[in-house]
């Protein structure tokens, strides 16, 4: 009996609607394709180096602290967060 599991045959239940699909490739070829297609750079002492582009990623002003019985006990909030609600979840 194997006990690797097999990838699904496609990501359509996850939203995902493509033909091009590659499961669990290795490092160098991960690499290869990066730098093939122009999307990084080998870097002097071997990490793939990405540039992701002007406005990426979280604003410091959308960070979120949840306050619960624990961390009322003692925490501290981060000097950057405010503390606030996130918004309701519409249905």
């Amino acid at each position: 009996m194997s006990t690797k599991a097999e990838p699904p045959s496609s990501l359509d239940p996850e939203g995902i609607y493509t033909d091009k699909v590659h499961w669990n490739r290795s490092v160098a070829v991960l690499y290869e394709a990066a730098v093939r297609r122009r999307e990084g750079i080998i870097a002097a002492e071997g990490p793939l180096v990405c540039r992701t582009g002007h406005h990426t990623g979280r604003s410091p002003n959308d960070t979120f602290i949840v306050r619960d019985a624990v961390k009322a006990a003692g925490a501290r909030p981060e000097s950057h967060a405010t503390s606030h609600q996130p918004p309701a979840a519409s249905h």
